[in-house]
């Protein structure tokens, strides 16, 4: 995560109240967690303006980015989704990275977009 909130950084605190960015690595375990409830508690907390999945298991990175910080806006978010070849731009902190260098040096399987949903031969 990151913060710009001086207050995190100053006092003598065990927990972050003013992230601005958030970004989770997708496991098996904390996939359904981390994209189902921690997108509520995040979308809650009005500090966090971007929030990033980093899929596990195939090149995909999901961007959630807070659409503004007034009434109804500071609850609607912008979803986008990158893959090989794209560049995500950070702008909670001025940063853009290739998705092809945040996956450097990991072996992945091939992507196989319906493999939940195959019927198993019987």
């Amino acid at each position: 995560m990151v913060i710009c909130n001086e207050e995190d950084i100053t006092e003598n605190k065990t927990y972050i109240e003013h992230q601005k960015l958030v970004i989770e690595v997708l496991s098996p375990s904390t996939e359904r967690t981390d994209k189902r409830d921690k997108v509520l508690a995040y979308a809650s907390c009005f500090s966090i303006q971007e929030y990033i999945l980093v899929n596990w298991d195939f090149m995909l990175v999901q961007k959630m980015t807070r659409k503004g910080t007034e009434g109804l806006d500071r609850i609607q978010w912008l979803d986008e989704w990158y893959n090989q070849g794209d560049t995500i731009e950070l702008e909670t902190i001025d940063f853009s990275i290739q998705v092809d260098d945040i996956y450097e040096d990991i072996v992945l399987s091939p992507f196989e977009p319906f493999r939940g949903f195959r019927k198993k031969k019987r």
